[in-house]
């Protein structure tokens, strides 16, 4: 794949990373409460510096989500269980 390309959709990836981090100001969670939209996005979020080298720190509020969506009782055990398998 060209340079182009990858950074195009690099440039996507920050648009969407501002657009989150806005929707994030003042709120914990995407939604206001944690919902589907969390569950969906997380994912995405946790492996944005390692795949597109997007560095979190730029949107504080997109980083204190996910360490609140990472602290969460529910998503310790889930997390544990993908890395075993990997």
């Amino acid at each position: 794949m060209s340079e182009a390309i990858l950074q195009r959709y690099k440039d996507k990836l920050v648009r969407y990373c501002s657009i989150l981090n806005q929707q994030l100001d003042g709120r914990e969670y995407l939604c206001g409460e944690y919902s589907i939209a969390d569950i969906a996005l997380y994912p995405w979020s946790v492996i944005l510096e390692d795949m597109a080298e997007i560095n979190l720190c730029d949107y504080p509020n997109l980083r204190n989500w996910v360490t609140a969506i990472s602290n969460r009782a529910t998503t310790l055990p889930a997390t544990r269980t993908v890395l075993s398998k990997n």
